[in-house]
């Protein structure tokens, strides 16, 4: 998702089962977010990951995000599958 008045942007991740824990969100992500800082001029990115989805948390960790808070009932909250 992108908000070019506010200069924002949304990053999520998803990687199958066969192929988790190989790096392959994290390099994907580092590459998107790359992108969205430099070609977009994005000022913010905002990754948003299921409170028990650990295996995303530590890829937004390894990216450098902050956790800023536990948004619970999220209005637009992504379903999980």
């Amino acid at each position: 998702h992108l908000d070019p008045p506010t200069r924002r942007g949304a990053l999520g991740y998803w990687v199958s089962s066969a192929h988790a824990g190989r790096g392959v969100a994290r390099r994907a992500a580092a590459v998107a977010a790359e992108f969205g800082f430099r070609e977009l001029a994005l000022c913010r990115i905002e990754i948003i990951v299921l409170l028990d989805n650990h295996a995303s948390h530590r890829v937004a960790l390894a990216l450098g995000a902050l956790r800023e808070c536990d948004a619970r009932h999220r209005k637009g909250q992504p379903r999980t599958r």
